[in-house]
């Protein structure tokens, strides 16, 4: 059966807008059949001789044809935007574009069956029905009882042969309908007038009660008034009964079994699709869409699960796109703070920074501002791009109190964001980035102070979600954090150079007060001029070289015996440094003490001789000097 659906799907595609046609036309072909319960209950009730029956056939089939007639012209001009639109699909393999057609196609096509239903039940009473009577009883001279048993006919006639004739038209719609689905949910739910499963059930029954009760009972009265009034036997009665009752149930049953096949087949291949359309999601396949096959309440569960499709689509394409994101600015996050962690330049960490936010987030234009020492300017010290260039070599800068986003963001302490830069007033328009549709401004803050402001700028409008936002403040604290750190260690850098020049002037006086009386020497063993070579290693303190060792003889010098001899000399000279300091030490603490003991022998008096006196007196003594002598006034002239 699926070979058979495949087979009629490619050939509407093939014959284009006659697809309808083509559908009307064989259901009503095989719908004729439901005539053959009528005549068959004609015949054998009203018991019209073969001429008259022959007769009244002829003119039933003319009818008939007047009446498809009219309903073929009919479902031509309700399909008449549907069967334009398979015309274009025919011509190119596609509907064509979405527009104010496609709605009007879908709802002609979704309502074509009821209203197909309306026309053939008001064709087959005004045209068939009507005039056949009329025809039994001016023509034929029907009697009474004929006349009614034929109207019987009619009603089994179009009751079974109408709704089959439907259900057939609507089932062989099926490709139609999955052509002309429109592309929108809105335009599939909008225009959307198919009947419900339940009034197609409700008709179903209805017509499968009533042509059976209209094959039944009637016959079953014929018998009953011939038994009464027309003295026929009993026997040959229930006999004729049975025969007939049977043959009826049968052709009832047939008919019921035709139409709850074709509206089975309907709601089956509606399901399948739906089942088919589970089965591929399931697998992974979210672009499946579920084919509208009925125009019913399962066609309109199709159009909504389709949507719940693409709605479920739409969010894992946003899932993934979003964890892609959330991944690359993590990566961003990560190289920032790797990079915040191994360098202490700031010149090089700015530059580094700047690259990694424009390579990872996709912005043509990133840069740093740093504030001036008069806080007055944000002066540009790194930026991307060939406008980041020239900006540098032009020395540009923004004042922090005047109409720029970088400004705003220093002068406000908070991120300035512009989704869209044409409707933003308080913003700087560089000539140089004429591509820019949106911008963010993130101040660089550590603690309660400000350091400057981190700019990015895109050429997307809205560029900056949420998140972004988040991630770049994240980062610019970052980088606030590190040039504080970077400008400490420089701080601490200098300082430290400071206190080692210090180190290396004072161990330079030190050594140099110690050998203004002549240098200081030692040796062991006794110098050779043959010696076959000699050893030089310098006394090292503090940057300073203070002394030598020189070692001469006839062993051969590697590597790894200078290395030893370095370490030692290291160790010799912060020995001498120990010794020296130790002595300068000693030494400083004997002055201090002479000093005190003349402080104390010079309280005994207030006279100003004696103090003098005592003064040069303990001087003397406690020098061991020649002669002492103390001068109050000019300094005397020295003779030259």
């Amino acid at each position: 059966m699926s070979t058979l659906t495949a087979w009629w799907e490619n050939l509407t595609r093939r014959v284009g807008e006659h697809a309808i046609l083509l559908a009307l036309l064989s259901s009503q072909l095989i719908a004729n059949l439901g005539l053959l319960p009528g005549l068959y209950f004609v015949q054998i009730n009203a018991e019209i001789d073969p001429l008259r029956l022959r007769q009244a056939v002829s003119f039933l089939l003319f009818t008939l044809v007047i009446g498809y007639g009219i309903l073929i012209a009919t479902v031509l001009f309700l399909t008449r935007h549907a069967r334009a639109r398979l015309r274009v699909f025919a011509e190119r393999g596609e509907p064509g574009e979405p527009s104010s057609e496609e709605a009007r196609a879908w709802e002609e096509i979704t309502s074509i069956g009821w209203k197909y239903a309306l026309a053939a039940g008001t064709v087959m009473f005004f045209i068939n029905t009507l005039p056949l009577l009329v025809y039994e009883n001016l023509v034929l001279r029907l009697s009474y009882e004929q006349i009614v048993y034929g109207l019987i006919g009619a009603l089994i006639v179009a009751g079974g042969g109408l709704v089959l004739n439907t259900a057939l038209f609507e089932l062989f719609l099926s490709p139609v309908r999955k052509v002309l689905t429109p592309r929108s949910f809105e335009a599939q739910i909008a225009s959307f007038r198919g009947l419900s499963f339940q009034m197609r059930f409700l008709v179903l029954l209805l017509t499968v009660t009533l042509v059976s009760v209209a094959l039944v009972a009637p016959i079953g009265y014929r018998q009953t008034y011939r038994v009464l009034f027309e003295a026929a036997s009993s026997i040959q009665v229930l006999q004729e009964l049975q025969a007939r009752s049977l043959g009826v149930a049968v052709a009832a049953l047939l008919l019921g079994l035709g139409l709850a096949f074709v509206v089975s087949r309907s709601l089956n291949l509606s399901l399948r699709g739906l089942l088919d359309t589970v089965e591929k999601v399931e697998a992974g396949n979210w672009s499946e869409r579920a084919p509208v096959a009925g125009a019913d309440d399962v066609g309109k569960f199709a159009i909504y699960f389709n949507r719940m499709l693409e709605r479920l689509e739409y969010l894992q394409k946003n899932l993934e796109q979003e964890v892609t994101r959330r991944t690359t600015q993590w990566r961003a996050t990560l190289q920032v703070t790797q990079a915040v962690s191994s360098i202490l330049d700031p010149d090089q960490l700015m530059e580094q920074v700047v690259r990694l936010i424009s390579e990872q987030f996709g912005y043509y234009y990133v840069a740093i501002f740093l504030i001036d020492e008069s806080g007055e300017w944000a002066e540009l010290k790194h930026a991307t791009g060939e406008a980041g260039r020239l900006l540098r070599q032009q020395g540009h800068r923004l004042p922090v109190a005047g109409k720029s986003m970088v400004g705003a963001a220093i002068r406000l302490r908070q991120a300035r964001i512009a989704l869209d830069v044409g409707a933003e007033a308080v913003r700087f328009d560089n000539p140089l980035l004429p591509y820019t549709r949106s911008e963010i401004a993130l101040p660089l803050m550590v603690g309660g102070e400000v350091l400057g402001a981190l700019d990015a700028q895109s050429t997307q409008e809205a560029a900056f979600s949420e998140a972004d936002i988040e991630t770049l403040q994240a980062m610019a604290n970052q980088v606030a954090i590190a040039l504080q750190n970077a400008r400490l260690f420089r701080e601490m850098q200098q300082s430290l150079q400071e206190l080692r020049a210090l180190q290396r002037q004072y161990v330079r006086q030190g050594w140099s007060d110690l050998l203004r009386a002549g240098e200081i020497r030692w040796e062991a063993g006794e110098a050779s001029p043959q010696a076959p070579s000699v050893v030089r290693i310098p006394l090292p303190l503090r940057e300073e070289v203070v002394g030598e060792i020189s070692l001469q003889g006839d062993l051969e010098w590697g590597d790894e015996e200078k290395e030893w001899l370095e370490t030692l000399a290291s160790q010799a000279a912060l020995a001498l440094e120990s010794a020296r300091l130790l002595e300068e030490s000693a030494r400083r603490a004997e002055l201090e003490r002479i000093a005190t003991q003349i402080v104390q022998r010079t309280r005994s008096t207030l006279e100003t001789q004696t103090i003098l006196r005592t003064a040069a007196r303990e001087l003397q003594r406690l020098l061991r000097l020649p002669e002492v002598v103390l001068h109050f006034g000019p300094p005397p002239q020295r003779q030259k």
